[in-house]
């Protein structure tokens, strides 16, 4: 699913052996008692943790739960076995490595919030809370993460209120770089070079509800007799390797699909049509599969070309990565989400265009894109992941919308080169490993962010030390606004009619451009839209309309004396008065019509011609502030004077 970098420190190596015990710990032969005092630290960069003292755990930030450094405190101040709750708060987007959970053994409390979309495996198994919570259910769940189905057999109904099938949730994968854990007495088979699973025979089908967005890596490999599954609308990622070696998918067809989404494609296609109808493209579904290695050639897919239909909305992680041959890629319109790695080492693309309803771009998105020399973002784009765009020389300078709210380490114009070993082709045309001494932490050359001030690009391109120039803003002031209606009847209910801004001939886009604001919208009177620049624009512009009161209606005419007509008409809460006109003239024109005013339901109209045939007609008033606001004019009734 997420793209996690490999050398990264675990955080299991901090409950290695020789915790000390926390200050204000008292001890003897018999037992050991600990003041409940509130201890805090920081996991890594991005990752906090508070411990109160009194068993409870608790994790914050901004990022994923993947490794620490060397100044992390935590195991030397707690003990792991002294944890027995543990708190994951909003923000932290993952789990990277779930080995250092699994010496929690004695939590029985775990809360995880909703911001948490990927996890490694099952990071809870040696939990005191997991193994009670399999004892009773073939289905765990925790916090609408389904962790575990590896038992659940037949039909398989997954609760409402699931938003993510769990990585591995109904196989029992294991991570083989422990050989020794492997049991080859059992059927499975290794489906990458770090994973093997044990085949699942006992799941024939699987619904899933609309509460679902994610399908996690594996997590329904080797169930090989799963021949039914649903994928509601609600998905929005499926992992890498989610449904192989399962009868759903034909590994003999060219492009492999369940429902709407792309799951695979055959290695050796050079030129991809996706079909039209499509959602989503899975992690890894036409990019180089993880567990590809070829020694005699280049670390590439055979892809030349890709089309991609408008009715795509979710790109997965890593879904073209390394197609070297790809020389140009253009993403629909209908695209909000660009995965993690998705373009990552297509090193002949040279022109991306990032569409505005794309909300996020992951992490390593386009990075070592070696020929990339124009990048275009469009307002709406909210965050930029971790290294998206490391390209070392070709991108010079790229422009930032003011809508981007977050901007990822090393993103933009900085890179970070490691020790590594690259791949080398000899004369012979064979390829091998050379070792390369890497940089470090370094700037591009010459690179350009331009930004709005005080933006997140801003406040990165200062962090970071990048040459940066400031967009000035544009104002609202003078744009052409349009609102949908410019009245309304009274009905007690706030009224907001929609808004059209366009500043020369740019239509703006609400929450993006502009927000709006309604005041004394809701009674009778004038109402007032605010509209306030936002992201790229600045300035306010203020527009009215007005709230009307409800139609009155003529109920009954009467001429009791000569010259005379006696009108009665529907009573309308709430308003002042009501205006009556009547009219020899059925067009009611100027010579033929008198207007009276009446702050009653009744009222007496004398001086009119005897034996005439009038017309009548009646609307209600109500004066705010001097001024009168009149309903619609009610249905014409007819009278004769005596």
């Amino acid at each position: 699913m997420k793209r996690f970098i490999s050398g990264m420190l675990a955080l299991s190596m901090i409950f290695g052996g020789g915790a000390m015990l926390p200050e204000g710990v008292m001890t003897d032969s018999l037992s050991i008692v600990a003041s409940a005092k509130t201890l805090s630290g920081k996991v890594d960069d991005t990752i906090n943790w508070s411990y109160d003292g009194k068993g409870k755990l608790t994790l914050s930030g901004t990022d994923y739960l993947a490794g620490t450094d060397d100044n992390c405190e935590l195991f030397k101040k707690v003990k792991a076995e002294d944890i027995t709750e543990l708190v994951i708060e909003d923000g932290i987007k993952g789990i990277a490595n779930g080995n250092f959970l699994m010496t929690l053994v004695n939590v029985n409390k775990i809360s995880v919030a909703d911001s948490v979309t990927d996890m490694y495996f099952n990071p809870f198994y040696n939990t005191k809370w997991f193994k009670n919570a399999k004892k009773k259910n073939d289905l765990v769940v925790l916090d609408g993460i389904l962790l575990d189905g590896s038992n659940a057999k037949g039909d398989v109904i997954v609760p409402d209120g699931v938003r993510m099938i769990g990585n591995d949730a109904f196989n029992a994968g294991v991570t083989a770089n422990d050989y020794s854990s492997v049991d080859h007495d059992r059927e499975g088979k290794y489906i990458s070079e770090y994973t093997f699973v044990y085949f699942n025979k006992d799941i024939k089908s699987v619904k899933l509800p609309g509460s679902v967005k994610i399908i996690g890596n594996r997590a329904f490999c080797c169930c090989t007799n799963l021949k039914k599954i649903n994928i509601p609308d609600s998905i929005e990622e499926i992992g890498e390797n989610a449904f192989t070696e399962t009868p759903l998918i034909n590994n003999s067809d060219k492009q492999q699909y369940i429902g709407k989404w792309l799951i695979g494609i055959d290695f050796y296609t050079k030129d991809l049509k996706i079909k039209d109808g499509t959602v989503g493209i899975a992690d890894y579904a036409a990019g180089l599969p993880s567990e590809y290695f070829d020694p005699s050639s280049r670390w590439t897919t055979k892809l030349e070309s890709v089309t991609i239909p408008d009715s795509v909305k979710y790109i997965g992680a890593n879904a073209f990565n390394r197609s070297q041959d790809l020389k140009s890629i253009t993403i629909p319109k209908g695209v909000v989400k660009i995965g993690d790695s998705a373009f990552e080492s297509c090193t002949t693309i040279k022109k991306v265009t990032v569409p505005s309803n794309v909300k996020e771009i992951g992490d390593w998105a386009f990075a070592n894109c070696k020929s990339l020399t124009s990048v275009k973002l469009n307002e709406g784009l909210e965050r930029i992941g971790t290294a998206a765009f490391k390209i070392d020389d070709s991108l010079k300078s790229i422009t930032i919308p003011a809508s981007v709210k977050h901007v990822g380490i090393r993103a933009l114009g900085c890179s970070y080169e490691s020790d590594s070993r690259v791949r080398v082709k000899n004369d012979d045309d064979s390829w091998e490993w050379e070792y390369k001494e890497g940089r470090g932490e370094y700037l591009v050359d010459g690179f350009t962010i331009y930004c709005y001030s005080d933006s997140a690009a801003h406040k990165y391109a200062k962090a970071n030390k990048i040459n940066y120039k400031l967009i000035e803003r544009t104002s609202v002031k003078n744009a052409k606004v349009t609102l949908s209606k410019t009245s309304y009847v009274y009905s007690g209910k706030a009224k907001k009619p929609g808004v059209t801004v366009k500043v020369g001939k740019t239509k703006l886009t609400k929450g993006t451009d502009y927000t709006v604001t309604y005041k004394n919208n809701k009674a009778v009177g004038k109402a007032t839209v605010t509209i306030k620049g936002k992201g790229a624009y600045n300035g306010t512009i203020n527009k009215t309309f007005k709230i009307i009161p409800k139609t009155s209606a003529v109920k009954k005419l009467t001429s009791p004396k000569t010259k005379q007509i006696k009108a009665t008409v529907k009573k309308v809460s709430g308003v002042t008065g009501y205006q009556i006109k009547v009219s020899t003239s059925k067009k009611f024109t100027k010579k033929t019509t008198r207007t009276v005013y009446s702050k009653s339901a009744s009222k007496l109209i004398k001086k009119l011609k005897a034996g005439k045939k009038y017309y009548v007609k009646v609307r209600s008033y109500k004066t705010v502030k001097g001024t009168k606001y009149f309903s619609k004019f009610s249905k014409v009734k007819t009278v004769k004077t005596r």
